[in-house]
Protein backbone atom coordinates (compact mmCIF):
# COMPACT_ATOMS: atom_id res chain seq x y z
CA UNK A 1 0.00 0.00 0.00
CA UNK A 2 1.25 3.83 -0.93
CA UNK A 3 2.09 6.01 1.70
CA UNK A 4 -0.22 9.08 1.68
CA UNK A 5 2.25 12.34 1.39
CA UNK A 6 -0.97 14.39 2.56
CA UNK A 7 -1.16 12.72 5.81
CA UNK A 8 -1.46 14.79 8.49
CA UNK A 9 1.10 13.51 11.50
CA UNK A 10 0.75 14.17 14.76
CA UNK A 11 4.14 16.07 14.69
CA UNK A 12 2.65 18.19 11.81
CA UNK A 13 -0.51 18.92 13.90
CA UNK A 14 1.75 20.13 16.69
CA UNK A 15 3.68 22.29 14.32
CA UNK A 16 1.02 23.75 13.02
CA UNK A 17 -0.80 25.02 15.73
CA UNK A 18 2.65 26.15 17.16
CA UNK A 19 2.86 28.35 14.28
CA UNK A 20 -0.30 29.30 14.18
CA UNK A 21 0.23 30.60 17.89
CA UNK A 22 3.26 32.36 17.16
CA UNK A 23 1.60 34.71 14.28
CA UNK A 24 -1.67 35.21 16.33
CA UNK A 25 0.60 36.51 19.33
CA UNK A 26 3.03 38.09 17.34
CA UNK A 27 0.09 40.00 15.91
CA UNK A 28 -1.56 40.39 19.48
CA UNK A 29 1.87 42.00 20.55
CA UNK A 30 2.21 44.82 17.11
CA UNK A 31 -1.40 46.49 17.80
CA UNK A 32 -1.16 46.51 21.32
CA UNK A 33 2.35 48.65 20.59
CA UNK A 34 0.86 50.54 17.81
CA UNK A 35 -2.45 51.63 19.68
CA UNK A 36 0.24 52.48 22.99
CA UNK A 37 1.80 54.24 20.41
CA UNK A 38 -0.97 55.65 18.94
CA UNK A 39 -2.39 57.10 22.39
CA UNK A 40 0.40 58.36 23.46
CA UNK A 41 0.71 60.81 20.22
CA UNK A 42 -2.90 61.68 20.98
CA UNK A 43 -1.88 62.64 24.24
CA UNK A 44 0.96 65.20 22.96
CA UNK A 45 -1.67 66.98 21.06
CA UNK A 46 -0.96 65.35 17.56
CA UNK A 47 -2.97 63.57 14.94
CA UNK A 48 -1.48 60.19 14.71
CA UNK A 49 -2.52 59.22 11.04
CA UNK A 50 -0.56 63.23 9.95
CA UNK A 51 2.33 62.62 12.11
CA UNK A 52 4.97 61.29 9.74
CA UNK A 53 3.83 64.23 7.18
CA UNK A 54 3.38 67.03 9.99
CA UNK A 55 7.45 66.22 11.13
CA UNK A 56 8.06 66.14 7.01
CA UNK A 57 6.62 69.19 6.43
CA UNK A 58 8.08 71.20 10.01
CA UNK A 59 11.58 69.31 8.57
CA UNK A 60 10.97 71.08 5.12
CA UNK A 61 9.71 74.21 6.52
CA UNK A 62 12.84 74.62 8.96
CA UNK A 63 16.54 75.68 8.48
CA UNK A 64 17.58 72.15 9.50
CA UNK A 65 18.74 70.74 6.01
CA UNK A 66 19.50 74.53 4.73
CA UNK A 67 23.29 74.45 3.83
CA UNK A 68 23.15 78.08 4.50
CA UNK A 69 25.85 79.26 7.31
CA UNK A 70 24.72 81.35 10.20
CA UNK A 71 23.80 85.22 10.15
CA UNK A 72 26.94 85.45 12.34
CA UNK A 73 29.54 83.05 10.39
CA UNK A 74 28.30 85.19 6.85
CA UNK A 75 29.47 87.75 8.74
CA UNK A 76 32.78 86.98 9.86
CA UNK A 77 33.49 85.73 6.24
CA UNK A 78 32.84 89.24 4.69
CA UNK A 79 34.58 91.05 7.60
CA UNK A 80 37.53 88.21 6.54
CA UNK A 81 37.03 89.26 2.48
CA UNK A 82 37.43 93.58 3.47
CA UNK A 83 40.54 92.17 5.85
CA UNK A 84 42.21 90.25 2.91
CA UNK A 85 41.17 92.99 0.17
CA UNK A 86 39.11 91.12 -1.75
CA UNK A 87 36.33 93.10 -1.63
CA UNK A 88 36.06 97.11 -1.15
CA UNK A 89 34.23 99.21 1.19
CA UNK A 90 31.23 99.72 -0.26
CA UNK A 91 31.19 95.95 -1.37
CA UNK A 92 31.29 95.01 2.77
CA UNK A 93 28.64 97.80 3.14
CA UNK A 94 26.36 96.40 1.41
CA UNK A 95 26.80 92.82 2.01
CA UNK A 96 26.68 93.41 5.63
CA UNK A 97 22.95 95.28 4.97
CA UNK A 98 21.68 92.48 2.27
CA UNK A 99 23.19 89.47 5.19
CA UNK A 100 21.28 92.03 8.06
CA UNK A 101 18.11 91.96 6.13
CA UNK A 102 17.71 88.45 5.05
CA UNK A 103 18.56 87.03 8.62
Amino acid sequence: MPVDPFAQTPEFSTLFVGVGVLVAISFAVVIALAVRSNAKVRKAGHDPLTLRADLAVRLLDSDALSIRKPQQQRLADIEALFTTGAISESERATARAAILANG
